[in-house]
């Protein structure tokens, strides 16, 4: 009987479940360079710890820093924030080492088992495979903006926003048409254009087997003339996303569719999801 409770445990670490999701396969990124990645997760796991954990296996990962806990292992290279009316977390790593590192979001079940979901990061030392210069971009509503994402990689590029990546692209997002030039060399040019309020939120761009997420802020028109109004100033009020240390818990073991797209190749990019599993906590 022992031998088959524990092949149902393991098979239980593999299962997949959508209640986390994040970025699909890979995210690349240059040493030294800070890259902010965002999980989502469902209503009910709002008031949880989150956490990010680090190894290849769920079940025997580390814990590298959580939502109730005050630093990093190692100090400084990561931090993590929690918006629990955005129904999101979001870690940051500064990664000092070349080559493939396996990390898991991960949600604290009370009395039942935790839940993750897998990303990789590529770190290099030299330019990263698909980046892009700021990931936190800031518009206003009725506006459109471009964003530019550098890519030495191949495959068919596409847009989604995090949570409805499965879902059909038809050129639309949240109201806002949505087109990606792919004219230059080695460049992809996203634009989205009459943004809302309801445009804000975690975005991915992905291209092959590489995702780069970026945080959209829309602020509105109407709030910005009577601030200008008010202070005099025509200088908006810009803050960028800081992803602020909270809480650790360190090294501890747990035994795109019809979108418009110029010129791209014509590989489809997937997005998949998460994985359950026992890990058991302090």
């Amino acid at each position: 009987m022992a031998p088959f409770l524990v092949i149902v445990v393991t098979l239980c670490g593999l299962t997949g479940t959508h209640s986390l999701t994040t970025v699909s396969e890979e995210v690349s990124v240059k040493v030294g360079v800070r890259v902010s990645i965002p999980c989502l997760y469902q209503p009910s796991h709002k008031n949880h710890v989150k956490y990010l954990c680090k190894g290849m296996a769920w079940l025997l990962c580390d814990i590298i820093i959580t939502t109730n806990s005050g630093s990093s292992f190692p100090e400084g290279q990561y931090t993590i924030s929690d918006d629990p009316d955005q129904g999101v977390f979001t870690v940051s790593i500064t990664s000092q080492e070349e080559g493939t590192q396996t990390y898991w979001c991960a949600v604290e079940i009370p009395d039942a088992l935790d839940e993750g979901t897998r990303f990789q990061l590529l770190v290099s030392e030299g330019d990263s495979s698909l980046y892009v210069d700021q990931q936190e971009i800031i518009g206003f509503d009725g506006d459109s903006i471009n964003i530019s994402f550098h890519s030495k990689t191949h495959g068919k590029p596409g847009w989604c926003k995090l949570g409805h990546c499965k879902e059909k692209q038809d050129g639309f997002i949240e109201g806002s048409q949505v087109s990606i030039d792919a004219s230059k060399q080695d460049v992809f040019v996203v634009t989205m254009k009459d943004l809302d309020m309801e445009s804000s939120g975690w975005y991915i761009f992905f291209q092959g087997q590489l995702n780069m997420p970026i945080h959209l802020t829309t602020n509105s028109r109407r709030a910005e003339r009577k601030r200008i109004a008010i202070t005099g100033s025509s200088e908006p009020d810009v803050f960028y996303s800081s992803v602020m240390p909270m809480h650790s818990r360190a090294a501890q073991n747990k035994s795109t569719g019809d979108m418009n797209l110029k010129n791209n190749p014509n590989e489809d990019g997937n997005i998949t999801y998460s994985v359950i599993g026992p890990h058991p906590r302090i």
